[in-house]
């Protein structure tokens, strides 16, 4: 099963109306399937914002911390230590894309629920028989576009950690 419901790949079969629907849900299944995946989503984007703010509120506070101690004749390793959590924060924060995962799962969980709902209403293009078809297919057309913007916000960190693990050595 995927985030959204229903199953990836081309499995389809028939209905006895005609009407054709992948994987082995019946149409209530696969929209309530794909209502628990936007909550999911919801769920993740508040999670990853609070774990963000947290790590950022970690960095600013240990670098106050630091300049406020270092004014001291405290020991260097509390300042080494300080220091080391700082960066490790940041480190993690940059890693993560922490922020950046938590818009697109609001984004993605944001353009399903229209769908479903433009689907409950009946409204264009859910104006037709075949309107199970279409919301699966422009559901696999979303998630797909989720993936290829997963793996781009993946690549995109791969220069800046190579950066950042060549710094501190």
């Amino acid at each position: 099963m995927s985030l959204f419901g229903g199953r990836r790949g081309d499995a389809s079969w028939q209905h006895s109306d005609g009407s054709t629907f992948p994987g082995d849900v019946d149409g209530e299944d696969y929209v309530a399937q794909l209502k628990r995946g936007v909550e999911v989503r919801r769920t993740r984007r508040r999670r990853l914002t609070r774990s963000y703010w947290a790590l950022r509120i970690l960095v600013i506070a240990t670098g106050i911390a630091i300049a406020a101690i270092s004014a001291t004749s405290a020991p260097k390793w509390l300042l080494g230590l300080l220091g080391a959590i700082a960066a490790g924060a940041e480190t993690v924060l940059t890693a993560a894309n922490l922020q950046q995962r938590a818009v697109l799962h609001a984004f993605q969980a944001d353009r399903v629920s229209r769908e479903l709902r433009a689907f409950e209403l009946g409204v264009p293009p859910y104006d037709v028989p075949n309107k199970m078809q279409i919301l699966f297919s422009n559901v696999e057309a979303l998630r797909d576009g989720a993936s290829s913007h997963g793996l781009a916000l993946e690549a995109e960190n791969l220069p800046q950690l190579d950066a950042r693990v060549q710094e501190q050595q």
